[in-house]
């Protein structure tokens, strides 16, 4: 197949892969995986939407019909969706796939300049002389502010300008061409043209020998660009990560940008030109307004606000400059991090008073209130001319982000400091994470089912639609005035959220300024986060009762009942719903009951009926048997299935990463290789693993999934054969086994955990259920210990032998120098899995490297089978006397 043509391959594969069917598809045929690796090596995306059923016959449905198309094309694809009108009495469903024909004219790219060849001396010199033209005199006025901030930012344009060059783009560069390849492609043209004036057997022969050869020497030069470029990134530590992350995204995410085919805006007409598709997009994104009910602010008693400091140094914004990271995009004023942070000691001293001004007068800049809008695709959506398949990146000025930086902290921590937030709210806060905010969910359940007495639980997950989108500028500031929050806070949020102006980016066309309504907060600003939580604040107290719980994570809001059965579950959740609906008219929020979920939870077989509805208006969907909840899934009896499933999937999709950039010959070393595995694949796959592998004793189910999971990963780290035993495999790489390594997690997560304020609020919550049902019915009901304690009491143990040892170590003079300082989880890991080694029997005649447990040369100065805790295979050291005794 022709690589460089337009293609597409239609048909009934017959083949199972969780890659096109459902995320438990329950097993795949050997040959997906070859037709996967066929299409990939034509340069060829899958069209079909991820789960869409082609097929049902009786009670089973597949996915088995699927359009794979060319890179060129996949951008230009507009839906592929089921057509029931097409149907024609088969058990195969119509696809019907819609490409846009009409190619918009590309616009020449814009100019930008190249920051990576900058000369930071040079640009800082002309940067310090142009710095002594921005006038900090006369700031004292809002006119002022806004004359100082444009020439700063003109400033530094200046000085970028005239020492950085701009970015070189060409259509056709090629970096794999070489002169060989243009020879071939010469030697196959004169071939074709002698075929043409003679057409011989000979000549033909010879013309299809010269385009082999041509093909050939093309993919052995790409192949070996490829291989020199993976190995020469490999070598830098900061590029690894960028070249593994694009490794592992999908084909169509790793290509040109998008293109837009016609757009049904919100009245259903279809734009069809770039500046019609811009304005859908702005109506869509941000012309939504929902009214909210303020009848209640007039006449409301205002608290007098709280004193808090407005004075900006420079040492503050040049900490804040520091913790940047260089690599992001900048918005309209393209000043990008990278900038700042090189010009640091320069402008700090002119931002300084600026802001001092800024928070002093309550007034956001109107340079500040300009950003960038980019418009995204949506992976595997069906319809591409729907405004909702499609999600918009906010870009904004870099200095106006550390202006919003410094407030941001400011009433951070007037509001930890006053306890102004519900402490169930755990999102955006300090001390507190998505695990967290799980771990209450599950630990309250758990409580529930140890006291209840066979009691049910269940749990509502709510959505609130374009939630920072729809936020009421006047009910905000209410309630910031109603929490005392300082006055010049309050004016400095309201000029932050007035009159601001966003520019649509489609591609390469960027669409002419337009004003933002007067409603929402921008998604991208540092300052946007704490604002939302205060805005919330009011909803959780809301659904709480004696049989009712909530919590929250940033806009996540799911409600918790118990009772003795799901109905009264359901009217319960029923009750606290309506509580929900009163609010949002209040705030002018909208929740999107289409796309809340219900699931049951209960230890009993056959008591409760799991499949009660909530009669909620909308929500039509029936209670599910997984529910994904910050990225963890739960089932109805917390046995963890579905997350250990997409633990597997995730740890397969990031595989990838390691796939692409290693192999036994070329790419990636095996340091760097291990270091990408225990990065990036381990985490990803062992995400939570301290909530969902909980239990004292680590069950086969979950523990032998995640095994063979990773020892897919080491065989291509190691370049190992396909039947090396894992044990082997985790021995030579250095690499604990997963049951060590999860308890490794637990006791870190215990550890880390035991002085949050989240665990307070954990604790509180099981104690209020644990009272009820003592009170009530089971005052004899032993104390449940949760396994958390046990965790935090191993870690304690393992880490005080472990730092004594080291510390003996050390005095003896034996220590690696300049070894990698290992995580907790990776040291508690370490002795569990060392302490294990030891205690299986030897086999008699095993060779030492069987008997002990490490790699190196074994040194004088140590006891016989006495691991050393914290340290992984070829760091224990052993007598060598040792190695004779069995």
């Amino acid at each position: 197949m022709d690589q460089q043509n337009h293609n597409i391959v239609i048909g009934d594969f017959n083949l199972h892969h969780p890659k096109w069917g459902s995320d438990f598809t329950p097993a795949h045929h050997f040959l997906a995986g070859r037709l996967i690796g066929q299409m990939e090596t034509a340069q060829m995306d899958l069209i079909t939407p991820k789960g869409t059923e082609t097929w049902a016959r009786n009670n089973s449905s597949s996915t088995l019909d699927l359009c794979f198309m060319s890179h060129a094309l996949t951008r230009r694809v507009e839906s592929c969706t089921v057509n029931d009108q097409l149907e024609s009495s088969s058990d195969h469903y119509p696809i019907q796939t819609d490409i846009q024909l009409t190619v918009e004219e590309e616009r020449e790219p814009e100019r930008r300049l190249c920051w990576k060849q900058a000369e930071w001396t040079l640009v800082q010199q002309r940067l310090e002389g142009e710095l002594e033209q921005v006038n900090i005199d006369n700031i004292h006025t809002t006119e002022g502010i806004d004359q100082a901030v444009e020439q700063l930012i003109e400033a530094m344009q200046r000085a970028a300008q005239a020492h950085i060059p701009e970015k070189r783009w060409s259509l056709y560069q090629k970096p794999y061409w070489t002169p060989e390849c243009t020879a071939k492609v010469k030697e196959a043209r004169k071939a074709r043209r002698r075929w043409e004036q003679r057409r011989t057997q000979a000549n033909w022969e010879a013309y299809n020998n010269a385009c082999k050869a041509k093909k050939a020497q093309i993919r052995r030069d790409k192949t070996q660009e490829w291989r020199s470029t993976v190995g020469m990134i490999t070598e830098h530590p900061e590029q690894i990560w960028r070249l593994a992350e694009w490794a592992r995204k999908p084909d169509e995410e790793r290509n040109s940008p998008p293109q837009f085919p016609s757009i049904q805006d919100q009245d259903g007409e279809t734009q069809t030109t770039p500046i019609g598709k811009a304005k859908a997009f702005a109506d869509h994104f941000f012309g939504t307004q929902v009214e909210a009910d303020l009848s209640n602010i007039p006449g409301t008693h205002i608290p007098p606000p709280r004193e808090a400091n407005w004075q900006v140094s420079a040492i503050e914004i040049g900490n804040i400059i520091k913790k940047l990271k260089g690599n992001k995009a900048p918005g309209p004023d393209k000043i990008p991090n990278c900038y700042l942070k090189a010009s640091s000691s320069l402008i700090t001293p002119v931002l300084a008073p600026i802001f001092t001004q800024c928070m002093k007068q309550g007034y956001c800049p109107k340079a500040f209130r300009q950003s960038l809008t980019c418009v995204l695709r949506k992976p595997q959506k069906e319809d591409y001319t729907k405004l909702k398949s499609y999600r918009p990146i906010a870009l904004l000025n870099t200095l106006g982000k550390l202006l919003e930086k410094v407030v941001a902290i400011r009433l951070t921590g007037i509001v930890e400091e006053h306890n102004l937030l519900p402490a169930t709210q755990m999102g955006g806060r300090q001390k507190r994470s998505t695990l967290t905010a799980v771990e209450l969910i599950t630990e309250q359940i758990r409580h529930i089912w140890h006291y209840g007495n066979n009691k049910v639980a269940s749990l509502l997950s709510l959505d609130i639609s374009g939630a920072f989108d729809n936020v009421s500028h006047a009910r905000l500031l209410h309630i910031l005035r109603m929490k005392s929050i300082p006055a010049w806070i309050v004016h400095f949020v309201q000029s932050f959220l007035k009159d601001r102006t966003t520019q649509i980016l489609l591609g390469s066309f960027k669409a002419p300024q337009t004003p933002i309504a007067n409603t929402g907060i921008p998604q991208g600003s540092t300052l946007s986060p704490i604002l939302f939580l205060l805005f919330m604040a009011d909803l959780t107290p809301l659904l709480e009762t004696a049989n009712t719980s909530a919590s929250g994570f940033v806009d996540d809001t799911n409600i918790l009942a118990w009772s003795g059965s799901t109905e009264e579950n359901c009217a319960l959740l029923e009750e606290r719903h309506r509580q929900c609906e009163k609010w949002a008219r209040e705030h002018g929020a909208k929740f999107a009951p289409d796309k809340y979920q219900l699931i049951h939870f209960s230890k009993a077989k056959t008591k409760h009926n799991l499949a009660a509805p909530v009669k909620i208006q909308g929500f039509e969907t029936h209670p599910t048997r997984e529910l994904r909840v910050l990225g963890i899934w739960l089932d109805p009896k917390l046995s963890w299935g579905p997350q250990v499933k997409k633990a597997q999937a995730r740890a397969d999709t990031n595989r990838q990463s390691i796939e692409r950039l290693t192999a036994s010959t070329w790419g990636a070393t095996f340091t760097k290789a291990q270091t990408m595995y225990k990065a990036i694949v381990k985490p990803a796959m062992l995400y939570g693993a301290a909530i969902w592998a909980a239990e004292k004793h680590i069950p086969k189910r979950i523990e032998d999934p995640l095994n063979r999971a990773q020892a897919a990963c080491l065989k291509r780290v190691l370049g190992a054969y396909k039947s090396t035993p894992h044990r082997t495999m985790e021995m030579e790489s250095g690499t604990a086994p997963i049951r060590e390594y999860l308890q490794g997690m637990r006791c870190q997560y215990a550890e880390k955990t035991s002085a949050y304020p989240a665990q307070g609020t954990i604790q509180a919550a099981t104690q209020r259920i644990r009272t009820q049902w003592e009170r009530r019915r089971r005052p004899n009901r032993p104390h449940m210990i949760p396994q958390k304690e046990a965790d935090l009491k191993t870690s304690q143990e393992i880490l005080a032998a472990l730092e004594q040892r080291e510390a003996l170590r050390e005095q003896a003079n034996t220590g690696d120098k300049g070894k990698k300082k290992q995580s907790q989880a990776e040291r508690i890991a370490g002795h569990l899995w060392e302490t294990r080694w030891n205690q299986k029997p030897v086999r008699p005649g095993a060779p030492p490297a069987a008997r002990t447990f490490g790699r190196e040369k074994p040194v004088e100065g140590e006891g016989k089978r006495q691991a050393i805790p914290g340290h992984h295979p070829g760091q224990t050291r052993y007598k060598e006397s040792d190695k004779m005794d069995p």
